[in-house]
């Protein structure tokens, strides 16, 4: 059966709680007769609760940007599937550009990422794309061929099934880049 194609919004390091409300107050009535696509909105950790509250009864599902892949630990900062999933969100963004390019995001760590989600039923959207760099060494093939194959060492047909994998656009990212997806 075909799926329906995702809107996935990441809000990258954007709105307060409050402006999160009031963006998707905004926004629900907007949406409201949309069918053709799911629609993902990825806001930061500290505004997941109010934006889950907020598309309540919308058939908007809710994702977290980042997520660690223990339940719990010492880890500082870091937030867990467990806290993505008792606040009611659905998805999880794991392995962007810009995690692997700011943070040291290593394919092994996008592998154990994604083992994690499924395992607290998660639905992961998985980041793949080359740099720029690798673009104009002819690499992407090669590249996206890596990450795949590191990304999902030890998961079954089944847990794939549910998965959305998206490329980045390569060259830059943050702010005043490009929030496509090609």
């Amino acid at each position: 059966m075909p799926r329906k194609p995702l809107i996935a919004a990441n809000w990258k390091m954007y709105k307060t709680p409050a402006q999160a409300e009031e963006f998707v107050k905004k926004f629900l009535p907007l949406v409201a007769e949309q069918t053709r696509a799911e629609i993902v909105l990825c806001p930061s950790a500290i505004s997941l609760a109010a934006v889950v509250a907020a598309v309540k009864d919308s058939g908007i599902a809710v994702g977290g940007q980042n997520m660690h892949w223990a339940e719990e630990g010492a880890y500082t900062g870091e937030t867990s599937p467990l806290m993505i999933k008792a606040v009611g969100a659905t998805h999880v963004i794991i392995g962007h550009s810009e995690r692997r390019q700011y943070f040291g995001e290593t394919d092994e760590m996008v592998n154990q990422k994604i083992l994690s989600a499924v395992k607290n039923k998660l639905t992961p959207i998985i980041c793949i794309g080359e740099t720029l760099e690798e673009r104009e060494a002819n690499k992407t093939e090669e590249v996206l061929l890596r990450q795949c194959q590191i990304a999902f060492k030890a998961v079954v047909p089944e847990d794939a099934e549910s998965f959305i994998v998206a490329t980045s656009p390569c060259g830059r990212s943050g702010p005043g880049a490009p929030q496509h997806r090609r």
